[in-house]
């Protein structure tokens, strides 16, 4: 028995020429699918996971990005524009900056605590310094709005590292079935 190949050096030799941006793409769609479904696991978090959703602003600042410069393919995931993001993710210590104390609100309250009117300083039964409102009718005299602390430390959340932590492991396998993928298009 006998084979015989015969090959074209001129279609090998524009296959070889593409193999480097063709490799480039394959890396380039892994990550961004690495990098959604980073994202999405944040958001994911930031639905009750790991923090109960009030605006919504957190989870809708999460983003990510893919740039490439030169030989490298660079992917950046994150929040945009969210003062407190940082502190729910790595955690750390609150302290007031206009007055004495923090106005923590309590359930229910939506405004700040100088747009409430007919308010007043108390001691709780529980020792803790509030902001009482006066109330009127319903029999009820007074309705709690604000606890008052000198400071606040607020625990670690993670929603950003530890959803990288989960996923890290797909990264290589999101990569090699997107390059895959790319080279068979080659062909």
């Amino acid at each position: 028995m006998r084979l015989r190949v015969k090959v074209k050096k001129t279609d090998l030799e524009r296959k070889l020429k593409e193999l480097p941006g063709v490799i480039a793409s394959g890396v380039r769609y892994g990550l961004q699918e690495f990098l959604n479904d980073v994202v999405d696991r944040a958001k994911k978090k930031l639905t009750g996971e790991v923090l109960k959703v009030r605006s919504g602003w957190l989870r809708n600042s999460l983003y990510n990005e893919i740039e490439e410069t030169g030989s490298q393919i660079i992917g950046r995931f994150g929040t945009r524009n969210i003062i407190y993001a940082r502190i729910h993710e790595f955690g750390g210590l609150i302290l007031p900056q206009r007055g004495q104390y923090l106005a923590i609100p309590l359930p229910g309250v939506k405004l700040k605590p100088r747009e409430y009117l007919n308010t007043f300083v108390a001691q709780s039964k529980a020792g803790n310094l509030m902001i009482f409102q006066k109330w009127q009718g319903r029999g009820k005299t007074m309705r709690p709005l604000f606890i008052l602390k000198k400071y606040i430390m607020m625990p670690e959340r993670s929603y950003l590292r530890s959803s990288l932590h989960e996923l890290i492991g797909t990264l290589g396998d999101t990569i090699r079935r997107n390059t895959q993928k790319e080279l068979k298009a080659l062909e």
